[in-house]
């Protein structure tokens, strides 16, 4: 279901007053509507909502799309790039183009190359379509090009839980902010320790699991955080939840010793650590952790719960608790490039004709995550870069460009240069 910020807050409160009621019953109608008779949402929001517009854009502008049409190799022509060959229904074509762009969005789905970039890579969940498998990087490498090293992190990492259905069917859900974050939620190791600030940053918190040792870690939660926040894939009261129990998603045991027995987690030390948290959820301060103390856990909390709206007790009875493995939503390293994103060879000296952007592209800030959407906000930049950088190198500026205002004093086309795009 496509939510934004409004969306959360009405659908939190839907049974709490009925201007947020019948706001959260028009919402659910249209988007079951929508189910019955298209299959999915017809409503975009957020990321979903930028690739939508981007898609249009594209579509608008005469872009030929191909899908299901994996990337084979580059064309070099006395060492400039000049294509690519691709295959198409069993069926090896080429394009031929000034440039080429490869944004073909990292390596997360390939094995190989994870184990060469992670801790823990047998227990990591990659959140992005399985076909990401590095073949624009590869591609890249074959041509001169080559990854970055030394990066803090080679991934935008997120925890993950999983749900496997008897079917066969995978599902994956990041845990971002609505659970974890918010009061009456504790996260330990199989010792039963908690071993970090719950409600921080998706990313730090996965490294905290690295570094404790903690995977799998576990969430848990009593009946009433259940019930009003929900426990990923489980959805608050009055969404059901016992399918999940059945599944194996989410366990569900009459007391803490109970469910850390069917956890196969030390029940001493969980028993020990709910009852520091719920101390700590009394007095509003975390002494352990600080979950709450800052401005970022704060604001993924819950504003009406007080002294601190990221603490809870967790007291009533049955107790829920679901397994988070490290994942990510995307890779961070990728190809060295320059300001133009233009791919560099070991010498440090472009390659004639070859780009990357998005996640081919190694990320500049280096896997720190400074922030939410530190991949998509490289990838629009860079892109734009490539694009004007390939439009002034041909020297032959779009009609749309000719009619634009120049960005700085020197005047600089804008416009689709001749490139071929890989996404």
């Amino acid at each position: 279901m496509q939510t934004d910020s409004r969306d959360l807050a009405q659908l939190s409160a839907a049974l709490q007053s009925p201007g947020a009621f019948l706001y959260s019953a028009r919402r659910l109608f249209k988007h079951y509507s929508d189910l019955l008779l298209y299959g999915r949402s017809t409503r975009r929001q957020r990321g979903n909502a930028l690739i939508g517009m981007l898609l249009k854009s594209a579509l608008d502008s005469g872009v030929d799309l191909r899908v299901n049409a994996p990337f084979i190799r580059l064309i070099q022509d006395a060492g400039r790039v000049s294509g690519v060959v691709f295959e198409e229904n069993g069926v090896r074509q080429e394009v031929r183009a000034g440039a080429v762009v490869l944004a073909s969005g990292g390596f997360s789905g390939d094995p190989v190359m994870r184990a060469a970039h992670t801790a823990y890579a047998a227990e990591h969940i990659g959140l992005p379509p399985e076909s990401n498998v590095g073949d624009g990087l590869r591609r890249a490498m074959d041509a001169g090009g080559r990854m970055a090293q030394g990066n803090v992190s080679d991934y935008c990492r997120a925890p993950v839980s999983v749900l496997r259905r008897k079917n066969g069917e995978v599902v994956k859900h990041p845990h971002f902010r609505l659970d974890r974050c918010k009061p009456g939620a504790i996260v330990v190791d199989a010792h039963g320790r908690r071993f970090v600030n719950e409600a921080c940053s998706y990313h730090d918190f996965v490294m905290a699991m690295h570094a404790a040792g903690a995977v799998p870690a576990y969430l848990i939660g009593d009946q009433r955080f259940l019930r009003k926040y929900g426990m990923g894939l489980v959805r608050p009261f009055p969404f059901p939840y016992r399918s999940f129990v059945r599944e194996g998603y989410l366990v569900q045991a009459p007391t803490l010793a109970a469910l850390a027995e069917k956890l196969g987690i030390d029940a001493a030390g969980l028993q020990a650590s709910v009852e520091r948290l719920n101390g700590y959820a009394r007095t509003g301060v975390d002494l352990e952790f600080r979950k709450g103390a800052d401005i970022y856990s704060r604001g993924d909390g819950d504003p009406a719960h007080g002294p601190n709206p990221c603490l809870g007790e967790i007291a009533q009875g049955p107790f829920y608790a679901v397994r988070l493995y490290p994942g990510d939503s995307s890779t961070t390293c990728g190809l060295v490039t320059d300001t133009h994103a233009r791919v560099l060879d070991a010498d440090n000296a472009p390659i004639p004709g070859l780009y990357a952007c998005g996640v081919d592209m190694n990320n500049p800030s280096l896997g720190t995550h400074p922030a939410a959407g530190c991949n998509l906000g490289p990838a629009i930049a860079f892109a734009y870069r490539a694009a004007r950088h390939i439009v002034d190198s041909a020297g032959t500026p779009s009609a749309a460009s000719q009619n634009a205002k120049p960005a700085r004093a020197k005047s600089e086309w804008t416009g689709a240069g001749t490139a071929a795009t890989l996404d």
